[in-house]
C-alpha cells in the first residue's frame, strides 16, 4: 500500500471515530462497564499505541467478533495489524502462544501490551481462498503451518516446566 494511500484510509478511519464491527461492539455492551469503557477508550488507546509502537493505524480490518482489528503501519514502512481484544482472561495466555511461536506457524508478534489487550502483528499475505491454487496445494501449505504450531507449543511447554 503506497503512503498516499495508507494515509487516506488512516483519515478515513479516524473521521468514522473507529468504525467498530457491530457484533464486537454487541459483545463489548455484554460485558456491561468493563465492555462500554473498552468501548469508549478504544480511540485513545489507538493514539497511545501509535506513538508508543511507532505505528500509524489505518482502516478497520473486517472478520472479528472479539477485537478492533486495523492495518497498520510501521515506522520502517512494513505493514502491521494491530489488534485491541475485548478484555478476555485468556488474552495473556494467547500473547504466550505468539511470543512462543516465534512466527512459525502463528503470526508474528511484533509488539504487546497485555494489560492493555493489544498487539502489534505482522500483515500476513491473502487468505488461502483467495488464492488461484488447488486444493492439493492448499493442503500441503496448511500442513507446513500445523508442523509449525506444534513445535510452538512444545517450545512453550519447555519453557514453562523450565522457569
Amino acid at each position: 500500500m503506497s503512503a498516499a494511500s495508507f494515509e487516506n484510509a488512516r483519515h478515513s478511519a479516524r473521521s468514522a471515530a473507529l468504525d467498530v464491527h457491530p457484533v464486537v461492539r454487541q459483545k463489548a455492551e455484554h460485558l456491561g462497564a468493563r465492555g462500554t469503557q473498552w468501548l469508549a477508550h478504544l480511540p485513545a488507546l489507538v493514539s497511545d499505541l501509535e506513538r508508543q509502537w511507532s505505528i500509524t493505524a489505518g482502516a478497520p480490518l473486517s472478520g472479528g467478533t472479539a477485537s478492533y482489528v486495523c492495518r497498520a503501519l510501521t515506522h520502517a514502512g512494513d505493514d502491521a495489524v494491530l489488534k485491541l481484544s475485548l478484555p478476555d482472561d485468556g488474552f495473556p495466555q494467547s500473547v504466550c502462544t505468539l511470543a512462543a511461536a516465534r512466527g512459525t506457524g502463528y503470526v508474528r508478534l511484533l509488539a504487546h501490551d497485555t494489560a492493555r489487550y493489544a498487539v502489534l502483528l505482522e500483515a500476513l499475505d491473502a487468505p488461502l481462498a483467495a488464492l488461484d491454487q488447488t486444493p492439493e496445494q492448499q493442503m500441503r501449505v496448511l500442513a507446513r503451518a500445523t508442523r509449525g504450531r506444534r513445535t510452538a507449543r512444545a517450545r512453550h511447554r519447555q519453557g514453562r516446566a523450565v522457569g
